[in-house]
């Protein structure tokens, strides 16, 4: 897991769609992510930082509070469940 995973595309419900913005998830060491976002006129490059857990299938941090479900995963390319907002999944591709 440890790289960065562009988070390339999202699926709503009704297919994936390319993601326009820059995002990001950046894992340093197995315990480590940092989230990078560029929306221009609204982020600026924002990031933050927080420990992560790997329990399961599921990246969890606060304390287990939150976290992505990971559905599927290969050597470059993972697809996570976003349980805020109604489920959506994200595609996300090693560079």
């Amino acid at each position: 897991m440890i790289g960065a995973w562009p988070h390339t595309h999202t699926d709503e419900g009704s297919g994936f769609d390319e993601v326009t913005n820059d995002h990001r998830f950046v894992f340093p060491a197995p315990d480590r992510m940092l989230y990078c976002q560029h929306v221009p006129g609204a982020t600026e490059h924002q990031e933050n930082a927080t420990d992560v857990v790997l329990n399961g299938t599921r990246i969890e941090w606060g304390a287990g509070d939150y976290g992505y479900t990971v559905l599927a995963w290969e050597a470059d390319t993972m697809v996570w469940e976003n349980p805020v907002g109604g489920g959506y999944l994200y595609l996300l591709q090693r560079r």
